[in-house]
């Protein structure tokens, strides 16, 4: 190995990116937590994928989500129309969930705060109004 007159850490960083990269594949490699994962109830997609989408006149937004939505991970997209609805109180949010899975559970409590048209009171502390429409996601 030449060593670096210009960058003289070179050779130390590029050793711990192998030991970092090394680390990595044997976590993935793992069978243990291979299981674990596939036997999550969110199937093994540990995150929400989200994007906030707002009109021009801020009179409407929609939460674009991706991912499996479950009951652990409900409460941040909780907070998410929490803070897109603080821009402009009342203004009609539309979470789509057409591109996401998610377990029945979450959906259904999701679907009853868009009938009553308030978040929860754990997610959000002030019970804003909020009102919600859920396009549901499409049957796998």
């Amino acid at each position: 190995m030449v060593k670096s007159n210009v960058h003289p850490g070179a050779d130390r960083k590029d050793s711990v990116v192998r030991e970092l990269r090394g680390m990595r594949q044997r976590r993935q490699s793992d069978p243990v937590r291979q299981r674990a994962m596939r036997d999550h109830p969110a199937g093994g997609a540990r995150k929400l994928r989200v994007l906030v989408k707002l009109d021009t006149e801020l009179a409407a937004a929609r939460i674009h989500v991706e991912g499996t939505l479950t009951p652990a991970n409900l409460h941040a997209l909780y907070s998410i129309t929490a803070r897109t609805n603080a821009l402009v109180p009342g203004m009609e949010i539309t979470i789509d969930l057409t591109e996401a899975r998610a377990v029945e559970a979450a959906l259904q409590e999701l679907m009853g705060a868009a009938r009553e048209a308030m978040l929860p009171e754990a997610a959000v502390p002030e019970q804003a109004a909020c009102r919600l429409r859920v396009l549901e996601p499409h049957a796998a």
